[in-house]
C-alpha cells in the first residue's frame, strides 16, 4: 500500500499576518466613523448655528439697499371754471313801484331800497321779484320777501305775495292760495331772493 503524503498546514506566521490585517482595517474604519460623528456633532451645536446665523447676517448687511426712485409729481394745470350766468336783473321801475306801494299800504313808513327780478320758467311771462323791507325797527332790512308779477316788466300786471314776508308786509293775494299756485319753490323765486341777499 502506498503511503498518503501529509497535507501541508498553513504556518502560524501566515495566520498571524491575516489577523493583523483585519484588525488594522477595523481600526481604520472605526477611526473614520468616529471622525464623521465628531464633525456632525460640531456642526449641529449652538455655536455652529450661531456662526451660520452670523455669516448669513453679514451677507444680508453687505447687500446694498435699494433707494426708491422718486416719481415726478405732475404739476396741476389751471382749469377754467365757467362762471354761471345769472338770470337775475334789477327790477324795472314798475316792478319796484308795485312792491313799494304794497308795503306802504300796510305801513306808510315802510319802504324798499332795491329790488331784483328773475323770469320764471314755470309760467308764461311771470317774473319773481325780491326785496328787503325797511322801516321803524327794521333799519337793517327785513326779509327779503318774494313777489310774483305777470306781464312784461314795463307794463302793469297782477302782483302776488309769494312767501311769508311778502304776505306779511303787503296786502297782495297770497300766491299759494290762488289758482296760479305760485309759491317760494316755483322756478326763479329762490334765485331772485339770493340775488337780493347778495346785493343788499
Amino acid at each position: 500500500m502506498t503511503a498518503t503524503p501529509p497535507i501541508p498546514q498553513p504556518s502560524e506566521k501566515k495566520k498571524l499576518s491575516k489577523k493583523t490585517k483585519r484588525i488594522i482595517l477595523i481600526i481604520v474604519a472605526a477611526v473614520i466613523f468616529l471622525c464623521a460623528i465628531i464633525d456632525l456633532i460640531s456642526t449641529s451645536t449652538p455655536s455652529g448655528k450661531a456662526t451660520a446665523t452670523a455669516n448669513a447676517a453679514a451677507t444680508i448687511a453687505a447687500k446694498p439697499t435699494e433707494t426708491p426712485i422718486p416719481t415726478e409729481t405732475p404739476i396741476p394745470t389751471e382749469t377754467t371754471i365757467p362762471t354761471e350766468v345769472s338770470r337775475c336783473v334789477p327790477a324795472s321801475q314798475i316792478q319796484f313801484d308795485n312792491i313799494l306801494q304794497g308795503v306802504q299800504s300796510v305801513q306808510a313808513s315802510n319802504y324798499i331800497k332795491t329790488a331784483w327780478a328773475v323770469k320764471s320758467e314755470d309760467f308764461v311771462n311771470v317774473w319773481m321779484v325780491s326785496a328787503y323791507v325797511y322801516g321803524p325797527s327794521m333799519e337793517d332790512g327785513f326779509g327779503p320777501g318774494i313777489w310774483a308779477m305777470n306781464g312784461n316788466p314795463d307794463e302793469e300786471g297782477i302782483t302776488l305775495a309769494v312767501d311769508g314776508t311778502a304776505d306779511e308786509f303787503t296786502q297782495y293775494p297770497y300766491g299759494p292760495d290762488t289758482d296760479f299756485e305760485i309759491d317760494q319753490f316755483s322756478d326763479g323765486a329762490q334765485e331772485a331772493k339770493q340775488c337780493a341777499e347778495k346785493n343788499k
